[in-house]
């Protein structure tokens, strides 16, 4: 009785019994295998520029400094608040409403080992239900509630000011998301001074 090689659960029928077999069937294995990694990595690609569900989409933002990463998250039927808390500190607070709330945020990972060696900056803005366009300049950018956020272990500069300095220019269709901010923020220093995207809706 011939000796035999099994391939593996997927091949677990299919018997070889030639070296010359066995060296085709390898070629023909490896090709595949190739191909289908080719193929998730594009997916997997996609999958991390776009990540959308019923409500939410979350897009990560190609520039970006070289040390971080970034991500603008769109949060629909939504509503934002500026809250204080008891030592009278601002801060967003995210509940269902009909608008959409835009939040974009870079980080940078501390050293790996470190404790509380992260370092990320965010920014905050709502766009009323209903609007197609915007273009706003220095107080006006309140309009919409712009909010500037540093998170660090950098003791009176971490929390979050209102931006009433720069530009915010906005296009909204029924598909499709376009913006440009430039802003600087008083009191503290900053990374990111610019956010311009174009993002998919459906």
């Amino acid at each position: 009785m011939p000796s035999f090689i099994r391939l593996g659960v997927a091949y677990e029928n299919v018997y070889i019994y030639s070296n010359q077999t066995i060296m085709k069937t390898q070629i023909l294995v490896l090709v595949s295998l190739l191909t289908l990694g080719c193929k998730t990595n594009s997916q997997f690609k996609d999958a991390v520029s776009t990540v959308a569900n019923n409500k939410d989409i979350v897009v990560t933002i190609d520039t970006c400094p070289e040390d971080g990463e970034c991500q603008v998250a769109l949060k629909n039927s939504a509503s934002m608040t500026i809250s204080e808390d008891s030592i009278g500190m601002e801060y967003p607070t995210i509940d269902k409403g009909d608008n959409m709330v835009v939040h974009y945020t870079y980080l940078k990972k501390g050293p790996k080992g470190t404790a509380d060696g992260d370092y990320s900056e965010t920014l905050h803005f709502e766009i009323p239900a209903n609007t197609t366009t915007l273009s706003l300049m220095d107080s006006d950018l309140q309009n919409v509630d712009l909010l500037f956020g540093k998170h660090c272990f950098c003791r009176g500069e971490a929390g979050y000011y209102k931006v009433t300095s720069g530009s915010l220019t906005l296009v909204k269709t029924e598909n499709e998301l376009t913006f440009d901010i430039s802003y600087s923020v008083g009191g503290t220093s900053h990374k990111i001074n610019r956010i311009s995207k174009k993002i998919q809706l459906n």
